[in-house]
């Protein structure tokens, strides 16, 4: 999870950092991300559910951000 939580971020501030100084782009863009762990007695629905509900978690904190 730690590994995920560091890969999403280097994605978010790289999206910021490409996007936040061009003239062509009228409409800011930003990246809000949600990682999640397999647990053990999870499937994959259980896994893309808690990802989701931490995407939201990240929108709600003010866009931009990674929950998890």
């Amino acid at each position: 999870l730690h590994s995920a939580r560091v890969i999403a971020e280097r994605v978010r501030r790289g999206v910021d950092e490409n996007t936040q100084n061009s003239e062509e782009r009228a409409t800011p863009v930003t990246v809000s991300l949600g990682v999640a762990e397999l647990g053990d007695k999870e499937d994959f629905d259980m896994l893309l559910n808690r990802a989701d509900a931490a995407l939201y978690r990240a929108k709600l904190a003010g866009r931009n951000t990674v929950s998890d």
